[in-house]
Formats: structure tokens, sequence, C-alpha cells
């Protein structure tokens, strides 16, 4: 048999080390010189000390040894703050925090402090004291300080402190949540004999499915895989402890992992989707003004009979907010709620707990065996961290323990049945030493794990390392007798050369590999008419710099033909909203402009680096923000044209592609066309620039002195000053003398397999011009059929389909779907003209958003190397967006900052 670690010590304190002058930590050293005395301060303090069993410059555990008498007047300026912040900055010591605290709350010390003879001593702090306290209780009560923007700070702060960290302080299966202790037990027999009474409390089968709420680093989701056969969807919003989840999870079947907040489960999972629902500890972050939103969540996904434990923390009294120091540095506006508070809020959506399990005392002998780890790890953690943090980490965890050890804080294990609040048997008993053996995580796991932690922080290293660079990067104008090459000739890469050319710079050198210029904007002749099988339509506002361009070459625009919507059902029209649809319609309309003008704002326009909840998909966002029925609609354009199908497409393309300006010239019906196609805009545009066709780019190499390019079979490669790349940087890659940072975002970007295809159809909009849809053909489930068709001319009779087409689907395949659905509608015969297959849409996935951090390391990328990037994974692909994108980036260039 493995040996086990040894029980944990009858005591495991480990006495924080006196404070060292070093250059990170001068505050932590005696001051030199004279201290003014504060005599009546000292003597609150001192009297506070003597209450608690504690003596001043004594050598006892709870004896408190003062290195500057600032302390006694900092102290009282604001106590519940002032306490920990005076620790950290080294003022004072003591051998056993957890004791001076624990004595601190028997002796009532708060009360102390109000008392009316002991406030006039020092009224001016102490009044101060309880004005600062009296504030932070109303604000907390007439706001709500756990909202969604707020609720990931904490994540951010304290969850994202380093995968590391936690790794050293917790044990093997890194579980940062209370254990339970009994004889002989260590700290992860501990975690894993809660983990095994939760779920035996669930009374969990193998195949149920199981949502953990909080999810932290996946402890209990491996755990009930592994050992009771489940299937467990765990999720956070810590993008840390998400990765780490992850990748300690790829090899255990039956775990999944997602970034998401609590309150987005209802817009995510059908309702009922899971048997059971625990979350371990997460509680604290929700809030009291949330427990209903919390509970109501947890609720909708069970399925009726489904049981949900709760492991919760839990303070002694109804409270509205934490301790202040808490809460500035650990645990961003947490708050134990009380179990009355926590019982009510639960009432509605599962009426009475069926079962309550008090654990207190186990939290006390878990905070001081991570204490013991984190001193004992402290060398390999001090070039990080720092001695601030800690004397920050070592308060928080000894002094949270003296808070359970006098029970101001609980800690309680709850179960609630979905639909009964009948009694649950209680389970009480704990797993035997042979089931625990057989539960610990075996050498091999843990080197793994070891190894896949330090290959997450070398990532988080790298990264933070080119953001500083970037960040610290001179900017230095280009000059303007610069030589730049800007490869591909499609809609970014034009008008960038073309905004460059108006900025003064000459020696612009366009290259572009196929025969004609315009990319996308993919013009053809059927019969004798031009037709688009790329991009096709726009809307006026946001489409003004395309027209302006247009015109300047004499591309008129027309209208875009009138919209129909079509039901297969039926094989007829769908029938039209009624007014009090149309109104909902537009007052979801005027929230989602609302909603689209402030994430625009936020990141300072254009949504270059966007705000992570865009990450969400379109049916999140839209669910969440309260206009749905506006986002159906939406839907058609998102979906029927390529982009995306909405409902795994991160938001934040939708809202590039209908911002503002576009929402409403949809809404006031400037939709428009250009005639003779979009291919003739592109073609004016290019023959103002050094434009050269038919020129393949056989590599690319860059160095301090310039970009070499070598084109096609020229002896000699070109040398550039600039180099900007104007195409799917997928494209370019092979070319390209990629870093390894360029190669990682590159294989995160992800297309579209898109199709448009060209056929003359009889019997459907004869002698008008007409856009369908259709749309039950709008997801990836219905591949091959028809989502959009253009008939673009009244006395014309093709139609060009828009579509998704996977390569496994023939020519043959797709014409036989587009039969299908336009025979149900009233066609008598379809026939193929042309076709196109489109890697369409460059995007990236919710995580890359997130949780890699894509966009901000592309922003990092522009100007490293001579390099700048202007494509469409950047903005959107419609020509308004990369164009638009295209001309800050020429400004960007030209003033040094790509």
């Amino acid at each position: 048999m493995r040996a086990r670690r040894a029980a944990l010590p009858t005591t495991n304190r480990v006495v924080p080390a006196p404070p060292t002058a070093t250059p990170q930590t001068k505050a932590l050293a005696p001051r030199d010189g004279p201290t003014p005395r504060v005599p009546l301060a000292k003597t609150t303090v001192l009297e506070l000390l003597e209450a608690a069993g504690s003596t001043l410059n004594g050598d006892g555990p709870r004896d408190v040894r003062v290195h500057d008498e600032s302390f006694f007047t900092k102290l009282l300026e604001d106590p519940a703050l002032r306490l920990g912040e005076t620790y950290m900055d080294g003022l004072w010591d003591c051998s056993a925090i957890d004791e001076l605290v624990t004595a601190l709350y028997e002796s009532n010390a708060k009360e102390r402090l109000a008392d009316p003879a002991v406030v006039a001593r020092t009224p001016a702090l102490l009044a101060g004291a309880l004005a600062r306290s009296a504030w932070r209780g109303l604000r907390d009560r007439l706001t709500n300080r756990q909202n969604r923007a707020r609720s990931t700070t904490v994540a951010k702060e304290h969850y994202d402190a380093g995968n590391e960290l936690y790794r050293r302080m917790l044990d093997p299966t890194m579980t940062y949540t209370c254990g339970v202790f009994a004889d002989g037990y260590d700290l992860e027999d501990a975690q894993n004999a809660k983990y095994d009474l939760l779920c035996r409390k669930l009374d969990l089968k193998p195949g149920q499915k199981v949502l953990d709420i909080g999810c932290g680093f996946g402890g209990f989701a491996r755990f009930a895989a592994k050992n009771y056969g489940a299937e467990v969807v765990g999720i956070t919003i810590s993008t840390q402890q998400l990765e780490a989840a992850r990748a300690r999870s790829e090899d255990v079947p039956g775990t999944d992992f997602r970034y998401l907040d609590y309150r987005d489960l209802p817009h995510t999972f059908p309702e009922g989707t899971f048997d059971h629902v625990v979350s371990i500890e997460m509680i604290e972050a929700v809030g009291p003004k949330n427990l209903g939103e919390y509970f109501d969540a947890a609720a909708a996904a069970l399925k009726p009979g489904g049981r949900f434990a709760l492991q919760a923390i839990a303070s002694n009294t109804d409270v509205v907010n934490c301790n202040p120091w808490f809460s500035k540095y650990i645990f961003h506006e947490g708050v134990a709620p009380s179990r009355n508070q926590v019982d009510k809020a639960a009432a509605r959506s599962f009426g009475a707990a069926g079962d309550v399990h008090r654990l207190t005392a186990d939290y006390d002998k878990t905070l001081l065996e991570w204490n013991r780890q984190f001193q004992e790890s402290w060398p390999a953690l001090e070039s990080e961290y720092g001695d601030r943090f800690k004397r920050m980490w070592e308060f928080y965890l000894l002094s949270v323990a003296g808070g359970f050890r006098t029970e101001t804080l609980q800690l309680d294990q709850v179960v609630y049945t979905k639909g009964s609040d009948e009694p649950v048997a209680p389970v009480r008993d704990l797993p035997s030493r042979e089931r625990l053996d057989a539960m610990r995580t075996s050498p091999e796991e843990i080197r793994r794990t070891e190894a896949l932690i330090a290959k997450l922080d070398a990532h988080k290293a790298a990264r933070a390392e080119a953001a500083a660079k970037a960040a610290s990067r001179p900017k230095v104008p280009l000059p303007k007798d610069s030589r730049i090459c800007v490869v591909g000739a499609g809609p970014s890469g034009l008008t960038l050369a073309r905004e460059m050319k108006k900025l003064g710079y000459r020696n612009v050198d366009v290259l572009e590999r196929d025969a004609e210029v315009g990319g996308k904007s993919y013009t053809v002749e059927v019969g004798d008419r031009a037709h688009d099988l790329g991009a096709t339509m726009g809307v006026r506002y946001k489409y003004d710099g395309v027209v302006a361009m247009a015109e300047d070459h004499g591309v008129e625009t027309i209208d875009f033909p009138a919209e129909t919507y079509f039901d297969l059902s039926t094989g007829g029209v769908e029938q039209k909203p009624t007014g009090g649809a149309r109104a909902q319609f537009f007052f979801e309309a005027f929230k989602y402009l609302l909603h689209s003008v402030r994430h625009n704002g936020l990141r300072g326009g254009g949504l270059d680096v966007p705000d992570p909840d865009l990450a969400d998909p379109w049916s999140v966002v839209s669910k969440r923000g309260g206009f749905e029925n506006f986002a159906k609609m939406f839907d058609t354009y998102l979906t029927g044209f390529g982009y995306g199908d909405g409902v795994t497409t991160p938001s934040l393309f939708g809202m590039r592609m209908m911002d503002a300006s576009a929402t409403i010239g949809a809404a006031t019906k400037k939709k428009i066309m250009w005639d003779g196609g979009t291919r003739p805009i592109w073609e004016g545009v290019a023959k103002e620039l050094d434009v050269q066709t038919n020129a393949s780019v056989r590599s690319i190499r860059r160095d301090e002195d310039a970009a070499w390019v070598h084109v096609d079979d020229e002896a000699e490669p070109r040398r550039y000053d600039k180099l900007v790349i104007a195409c799917d940087p997928q494209a370019i890659a092979p070319t390209l003398d990629t870093t390894a940072e360029e190669q990682d975002l590159f294989r995160q970007i992800r297309h579209m397999p898109y199709s448009t295809f060209a056929c003359r159809v009889e019997g459907v909009h004869d002698d008008e011009r007409a856009v369908g849809y259709i749309r039950e053909n709008m997801t990836l489930e219905r591949q091959g059929h028809p989502m959009a068709w253009i008939k673009r001319y009244a006395d014309d009779d093709v139609f060009v389909f828009h579509l998704f087409a996977p390569e496994e689907l023939s020519d043959d395949d797709v014409m036989a779907r587009i039969r299908e659905d336009m025979t149900k509608i009233g066609a008598t015969n379809v026939t193929l003209e042309a076709s196109r297959r489109w890697p369409f849409f460059p995007h990236v996935d919710a995580d890359s958003v997130r949780v890699d951090n894509f966009f901000e390391r592309a922003q990092a990328l522009q100007g490293e190397n001579r390099t700048a990037w202007v494509n469409e994974v950047l903005s959107m692909s419609t020509m308004a967006d990369v164009s638009s994108f295209a001309r800050r980036a020429a400004r960007r260039i030209a003033d040094g900052t790509y």
C-alpha cells in the first residue's frame, strides 16, 4: 500500500517571521528618529489588548509587538480596515494572529470601541471610524455591490492570484474550500471526505449529470466523475482556475469546464438539464441582494426531484457587507450571508432545507493547514509576490481561522430538493481508511499537475511580458519616405494603402496573389449580368465610407430588394408581426442600441479590444440584455450572410456588424447594393495605387533593419520598412517567419464553411427583385440548405443562394437541398450556374476572447517586428468594418502606434 501523508499534528501553526528591511518593504522597518506619541489612542488600544489577554511587546503567542508608534493612531482611524493594513505595513507583529483575533472577538473589541466613554477619549478618531462604518452599511444596503460588473473583480484579484501559489498552498486535489476532518486525516483526506459526503448527500448515481456552480480548480468534478461515474459541468468566472481545471482533467472522462456566470445559467442550459447541482463556498460571491437569483438559477437547471447540495460560509448575524479589509485586499465585495438570509432566499425556489450539517470547526483546521503549507512554500514564491503580499496572505488565513474558531463565521452543508421540502436522510459517516487511500492522488498525478501549472504560469508570464513590451515600445512616427508593403488587395489592404497615400506616403506596394483585386468582394458575370458571390449589401451611415469610395470611381448605389421570410412547413410566407410585436421589437432595438453604445464606449470605440462580456454568444447576451426578440431578427443577418450562428459565436462580432449606425440604417430601410456589384469599387481604388496582382509571396523575413519580402521568382527579396498583413493570418503563416506568439494566436482563428450558389430558378418571384430568407435553415444543423437568396434583377431569373456547406457536401448534395426547399415554396426548376466556396468569417471563440486574451495580445503584436495586422478577425467580415479598421490602422502606423 502506498504510504500516506502524515496526519495533521496537534498544533500546526507556523509563526510568521518578523519583518525585515528590504528595498521592497521599507515600511516594514521601524522608523528612524522619534515618533510622535498619541497617549489617548495608545491607552485605548492597550485596554483592548489587555481585555483580549494580549500584552504589548510581550513574548506570548497573542502578544502584539509594535514596531512603530503610529500604529495606535492608524488603528483607531478605521479599526476594521487598519488592523490588517498596519500588519501588512509591518507596524506590528504577533506570533499567533489567529489566537489574537479569536481573543478580540471573544472580548467584544468592536463593542468596546463603540462605547461612548471610549469614543469621547479620541472623538476625532473613533467617531470618524464609526461614521465610516455607518456609511459602508448604508451604501451597501442601497447598492448592489455584487452585480455582474463587480463580480469578475474577485476572480481577477483573488482566484487569479497565481495557480502556482494555490498549488503549493493547497492539497494535491487543489481544493480551495474547507475539508472535513477526522482522526488521522491529513488535508487531502479531509478534502476527499468532503467531496464524498456531498456525493452521497446528492445520492449520486453513475451517468447522472451534475452542475458545479463555482468549480474552482475542478476538484469536485474530477472526484465525482472518477469515483461515482457522474458527468459534471463545472462553471467559473476565474480564467486561471478554468485553464487549470481543464488541463488537470483532460484524462478524466465526464468533466466539462466552462466560463459562465451563474446568472447566465437560464440563458445557456434548457430548464431541467441536470440531475443534481452542487455549489461549494461560492455563495459568498453572490451577495445578499442576489441570493434569490442564485437559487432561481440553480432550481431552473435542476430536474424535478433533483438535489442541490450547498456548502456555504455563513455569518452568525444578518449582514450586508463583510470586513472592509477583507473586501479590499482578499475577496472583493464578498459577503457571507447568515443562515436566516440563505433560508429566506432559498424558500421561493426550494422551500425549506432538507438537511443542514454544521462543519464550522473543520474550517479552523483547514485554514491553519493552508497557512502551514503557504509558509513552507514561501521561499519558492517570494521573488514573485514580495513581503507585503506574504503578510497580507498570512493575516488573511489566520484571522479568518479566528473568525471560525469563535463561530462568528460558520460553515454548513445544506441539501435542498426541487419540488419538495421534505427532510432528506442525513449523511454523516465519513469514508473508511481503505477508501480514502484508494482516492489519494498518485505521485504521477502530482508531478503531472506540477508540470501543467508550470506550463500555464509560463504562458501567463509570456503574455504579460509581451504586453509590457508593447506598452513600453517607443512611439516613433513613420518617416514619409518609408517603403511599405501591404500583403492582400482586398478591402482592408486597398483602404489602408489609399489612406497611407492620403497621409503623404508614396512608397506603398500592394501585393495580391490572385489575378483580381477585391478579395471577398467577388463579382461574377452570369449571362450578361453582374452578380455578387461575396460581399453584397450594406446600409447607409455605416457604409458611408465605402459609398464615398465607390462614388469616387463611378460606382453608384441602388436600393436593396424587398425582403420576404418563408416558412418551409407551410410553403408560404411567415406571418407578419402584430402591431404590439413591432412595438416590442423597436423598444428592444432601442435597448440594444444603448447596450452597443455602452460597450463601444468602454473600450474606446470600434471594439478593437472588446469587453469580456461580449465573449458570450449572441443568444446569451440578448437574453441577458432583454432584447431577445430584436436578436431573432438580427440572426437573419448574422447567420444568413455567413457571420456565425448566433449560438456559439461571440456576440462581439455581431455587435461590430450591427453597431449603432448599421442598426439605425437597417431600421430606417437604408439598405443598399452597388450597380454592377462590389468588385468595381475596389478595382477603381486599385487604379490609384501601386498594386501587383498574381504576386505570390514566397517568404517573409523580418529583422531589426527591415522586412524582407520574396515575391514569386524574383532573384532577391524586396526590402521594406513596414509590413502590413491585410489578409487572413492563417493564409500568410506558411511564408512568414512567425514567432511563437503569432503561431499561438493564428491557431485560434476559425472559419465558417460558407458558400454562394448562383442558380436559375423558375416559379418564384417572377418579374421582381427580391431577397428571401428561410429562418429555420439558419443553423449549423441545416448545412447545405439555403438560408438566404438575392434575386438582383427583376427581368432575370438568377438567384444567388447563401448557405453553409462543409467540404464533405458536394455541389450535387447542395443543389439537392436547394431544390428540396425551393420546391416547397413554389419553384418548378432550379439549375446551377456558378458557385464559390469560402473559408469565410475568420473569428475566434469565447475562450480565445476571455481566457486567452486574443484581442489584447493581437493589439500587443501591432508594430512588433515592423509588422501591422489589418484583417477581418480584428474587425469584422464586412467591407465597412474592415475599411474603417484599415483607416484607423493607417493613422496608427503613421504616428508610430503600430
